[in-house]
């Protein structure tokens, strides 16, 4: 049973721009589930690309009035994939190397900025450009 709303004049355009756009018409019958996994495919990798390309490109984009320069290839790539496929695994690697809070149960949970950034460094090794640390300098993580 559908109704119509005052809301479908503003969001119908918009949808039926978005139904062009991956090749579905809105007045077919409905998908089945292989039209279904093709299209979410496509929106998915249409989604992938455009992240990329913000991620990559956001020096030279508006609204950006801490002008952040684009970020690396390789790491706007990961970052994409990643939040298309709903990994987190960016802040994994934070929780981790989190201590207690400083002020007991008030105050901001104190990072291990030494431990994180060598398991970063292990993590990726070709995006470190300094010399390795030696195995004797590690500082072991302090998390239980």
């Amino acid at each position: 049973m559908y109704r119509r709303t005052r809301l479908d004049l503003i969001f119908d355009p918009v949808d039926n721009v978005i139904y062009w756009l991956i090749g579905r018409n809105a007045v077919r019958p409905p998908m089945n589930w292989k039209a279904y996994s093709f299209h979410m495919r496509a929106t998915n990798l249409f989604m992938a690309v455009l992240i990329y390309l913000i991620l990559v490109f956001q020096d030279y984009l508006p609204l950006n009035p801490a002008r952040l320069p684009g970020m690396e290839p390789m790491l706007a790539f990961n970052t994409a994939i990643s939040f298309i496929t709903n990994t987190d695994w960016q802040s994994y690697l934070l929780k981790r190397h989190i201590a207690g809070r400083s002020l007991g149960i008030f105050g901001e949970p104190r990072v291990n900025v030494v431990a994180l950034n060598l398991a970063l460094q292990d993590a990726c090794p070709k995006l470190s450009t300094g010399a390795r640390v030696s195995a004797s300098l590690r500082v072991p993580d302090q998390t239980p």
